[in-house]
């Protein structure tokens, strides 16, 4: 038999051949259409590499193959290519949606062997599902450092997978989450390896994983099913003994973490949960871990948070798992925190929210990076980037003299009213518009005539989409005034009003249809605007005897009719009291208010002095005794009595720097609390109408 390769025998040359340089090589095997299967797919593959010279061979330092085939045909193509490719570090085998299929899970050490000897220069490994980790000790010892699995692939981490991976001293980098490599998987997929940990109980290398409990799991399982609880099992027995140059491990069930090692030790967590659930359930992974290992956390990451305000507390409360978890964390850095609100008003959600915030910087020791207040379906009500405030080094020049000891005082926020926010918030918004207007109305009434004369569907999705703005004494009368007022009927009568001056200029006659088809009738007709009421309106006080009311038309031609009329009412009806212009679509009172909450952050900080950041020990000592606290009366740093007076003087450092934290993030926090209020209360006093 012939030991040539099957090309060769025809003379076909791969197009791969005609590069000078190729350095990643992707081969995908398609069904046809009147097949089940893929047909000889090794020989398939084989074409692609035809007379690919070393030159370009040697290259090719990544491949990455997919087909709809069982694992081992998928690696049989990948040996193939072997005799060719001999240099590529980096593997992706891809068998969407068979993952390991019916490949018997103790075959997978020997698969991992095949692998391992035709790659000898492999260095990261992409694996098509959960299950295929098994059997990877077989490049125990081998360049292979990092290996990843295709993000949403079937399976779950199981303690065989753990075993398999411990064994691995070299692996730098272990990707349980896919980075970029994001796979479809089919429902039917199913890589459960159920007899795979059938004897775990009686394995003497994990039974250390028993002991891995923790007094919250009842709680913490009570919520998931067997696959999920064994995936926990699995990960704290991997986070307690990781391979020994694990440097970071990507999880990816809720929440979604980043662990980083140095050592055999972890040094950093990072939590990528959405709600107080999902911390609790970080938080159960994690203690066990601390506990077995005897150390503490040194950093904790926690991503965006968003969740109602009582579930926050209740996470927060004495003893829970994320309690726990952060008594026994030397920093933590909050991301993002998001404050839900209810949709009914008779709950104070700006109160509770409040509340929360209290409860949360105070367990954490400082603010988060970013604050956001508000429900789903809707902008937030309020959005704060709430960096901490330090200078790049010690002592710098933007640290105010006396600062350690006399942060600003928030009384400048506490003497702002709602009413002046929303007055504010009128006057940026009439500001905006005024300067906008003549453009905005200009663009309108082109796109306007154009779908007169056209009256097509093209044009009819060119028409300008704008918003009405009326302030003056009138609005002021016919909303906040008297009748209105005393009725509570301010936004109806606006309203009513406001369609009353729609139906006194008509719409615009569109071009005639005569001697169109009756399809082309029929179409034109559908697509001309019919009778067009004011969709919202809202309005609010902003000054003495003086309102502003924001109208929204459904129709953009509606909203030019609108401003047309308001512009002749203001002209005849009500001159000197009445002044109209137009905005963008887009524009409502809670953007507005959002921004004059924003200025009112951002002035609190600027008068704020400036704390420099403590250098050295002082500066990781000076955080922890901020998230903290102080020490207990008696208790001892470790290595206090060696440190001498530098330990002292550094302990000084510490405690100053501390407390200067404290003091800065509690007033801070003062100022938070109180916007939160005035958010709440500014939104109450706009009133509305559909």
């Amino acid at each position: 038999m012939s030991s040539q390769p099957p090309w060769a025998r025809t003379g076909f040359t791969s197009p791969v051949a005609r590069f000078r340089r190729c350095s990643r090589l992707s081969v995908e095997l398609e069904l046809d259409a009147d097949e089940d299967v893929i047909q000889h797919p090794a020989l398939l593959a084989s074409l692609c590499v035809a007379g690919v010279g070393a030159d370009v061979a040697h290259n090719i330092a990544e491949l990455r193959l997919k087909g709809a085939l069982e694992l081992p045909s998928l690696v049989t193509v990948a040996l193939m290519l072997a005799g060719t490719l001999r240099h590529v570090r980096i593997l992706a085998l891809d068998n969407r949606p068979y993952g390991m299929g019916s490949l018997d899970s103790n075959k997978l050490h020997a698969l991992h062997t095949t692998l391992h000897g035709a790659f000898p220069a492999l260095e990261e490994l992409i694996l098509p599902a959960r299950a295929c980790l098994r059997g990877l000790e077989a490049f125990a010892g081998s360049r292979l450092h990092t290996v990843r699995v295709m993000a949403d692939s079937p399976g779950s981490l199981r303690m065989s997978h753990v075993r398999s991976l411990v064994q691995l001293p070299q692996l730098r980098q272990l990707d349980l989450d896919g980075e970029d490599w994001i796979a479809d998987w089919s429902s039917d997929s199913d890589d459960e390896e159920e007899e795979a940990d059938e004897d775990e109980d009686d394995c003497p290398a994990c039974a250390a994983y028993l002991h891995l409990g923790d007094a919250s799991d009842e709680e913490t399982f009570r919520d998931m099913n067997d696959q999920e609880v064994g995936e926990l099992w699995a990960l704290r027995r991997l986070l307690v003994s990781p391979p020994p140059a694990l440097e970071r491990l990507r999880w990816p069930q809720w929440p979604q973490q980043e662990v980083g090692f140095a050592g055999g030790r972890i040094t950093c967590v990072e939590l990528r949960g959405h709600c107080a659930a999902d911390l609790h359930r970080g938080a159960a992974v994690l203690l066990p871990v601390l506990a077995a290992t005897g150390r503490r956390l040194p950093l904790l990451k926690a991503g965006h948070l968003g969740d109602y305000p009582e579930r926050i507390i209740s996470q927060l409360q004495p003893h829970t798992p994320v309690s726990r978890l952060l008594a026994v964390t030397d920093r933590v850095k909050l991301m993002g925190l998001k404050l839900m609100e209810r949709t009914s008003r008779h709950q104070p959600s700006a109160e509770a929210a409040a509340t929360a915030l209290q409860a949360v910087v105070r367990a954490v020791g400082g603010l988060p990076e970013e604050l956001r207040f508000g429900g789903y379906g809707r902008p937030a009500r309020l959005e704060l980037q709430t960096r901490p405030r330090y200078s790049a080094g010690a002592g710098g020049d933007r640290q105010a003299a006396g600062s350690a000891a006399t942060p600003a005082t928030p009384a400048a926020v506490a003497e702002v009213t709602a009413q002046q926010v929303l007055e504010r918030a009128a006057a940026r918004m009439w500001d905006t518009a005024q300067a906008e207007a003549a453009a905005t109305v200009a663009e309108a009434e082109a796109a306007e005539a154009a779908y007169v004369a056209d009256n097509s569907w093209y044009r009819r999705e060119k028409l300008v989409r704008m918003h009405v703005l009326l302030r003056g004494p009138f609005m002021w009368q016919l909303t906040c005034g008297p009748d209105g007022a005393a009725s509570g009927s301010g936004a109806a009568r606006l309203k009513e009003w406001l369609e009353s001056l729609v139906a006194r200029s008509p719409p615009p006659a569109t071009a005639s249809v005569a001697g169109a088809t009756p399809g082309i009738q029929a179409r034109i007709a559908a697509e001309a605007p019919g009778e067009v009421k004011v969709r919202r309106c809202s309005f609010a006080a902003c000054g003495s005897g003086s309102a502003m009311a924001l109208a929204e038309c459904g129709d953009p031609i509606a909203a030019l009719q609108l401003y047309r009329a308001a512009v002749a009412a203001a002209a005849g009806e009500a001159p000197g009291c009445l002044q109209v212009s137009v905005c963008k679509a887009g524009a409502a009172w809670t953007v507005e208010i959002s921004k004059v909450i924003r200025e009112l952050w951002e002035d609190h900080r600027r008068s704020a002095p400036v704390l420099a950041m403590p250098t050295g020990t002082a500066a990781a000592a000076g955080q922890g005794l901020a998230a903290r606290g102080p020490p207990e009366a008696g208790a001892e740093r470790p290595g206090q009595a060696a440190a001498g007076q530098v330990g002292a003087a550094a302990g000084q450092g510490e405690a100053v720097a501390g407390r200067a934290g404290v003091a800065a993030w509690e007033c801070d926090l003062q100022v938070l609390q109180r916007l939160l209020l005035l958010t709440e209360q500014a939104h109450e006093v706009v009133g509305s109408g559909e």
